[in-house]
């Protein structure tokens, strides 16, 4: 836990398949400490979202580099500073992609789970901040990671976006039946 953003600006994240260097210009192009956007090593040192998605990218991508960024309780200047950066920083870069990751609910039986992911899916599919907010503040809906979710479809709605597609929804039920 921890206010603001933290950006992982420089050096390389160290996987089983290699080292991902971080790219040091663009994330200090997103550095900013009145907005709360910074870097908190501390953030890094026992957060695994970024190193459940690292291995996948160096499979499916090959040669790249990153700019690793935790959200921790984002402040209203942290969010508009790093939406409107990411938002330039694409519209500049055709060959650069985020990646929110978020698991949804947690806990429910199978049946629940379905109907809480399914409205969550449903609101980030149609790029409603205001729905998936709305869900999640109701407790309708879980989403672990909902703040990078908010930023990045922030980001892609200001670039125009205007639905996101479901490739594939399962939850653990479907992997272990519990």
């Amino acid at each position: 836990a921890f206010n603001g953003v933290s950006i992982y600006s420089k050096g390389s994240m160290k996987t089983p398949l290699g080292n991902i260097r971080v790219n040091e210009k663009m994330a200090g192009s997103l550095l900013n400490e009145k907005a709360h956007v910074s870097f908190y090593p501390a953030a890094f040192e026992k957060e695994h979202s970024l190193e459940v998605q690292l291995p996948f990218l160096q499979q499916a991508l090959k040669d790249f580099s990153i700019v690793p960024i935790l959200i921790g309780s984002p402040t209203r200047e942290s969010f508009e500073f790093l939406t409107g950066k990411l938002a330039e920083v694409l519209r500049k870069n055709e060959d650069v992609i985020i990646i929110a990751s978020t698991d949804l609910s947690h806990y429910h039986d199978y049946d629940t789970a379905v109907i809480m992911d399914k409205k969550v899916i449903g609101a980030v599919e149609r790029m409603s901040m205001e729905d998936t907010e709305r869900y999640l503040m109701s407790g309708e809906g879980e989403m672990c990671g909902a703040y990078p979710v908010l930023f990045t479809m922030a980001v892609a709605r200001s670039l125009g976006a205007t639905n996101g597609v479901l490739y594939k929804y399962a939850n653990s039920g479907d992997v272990t039946n519990d």
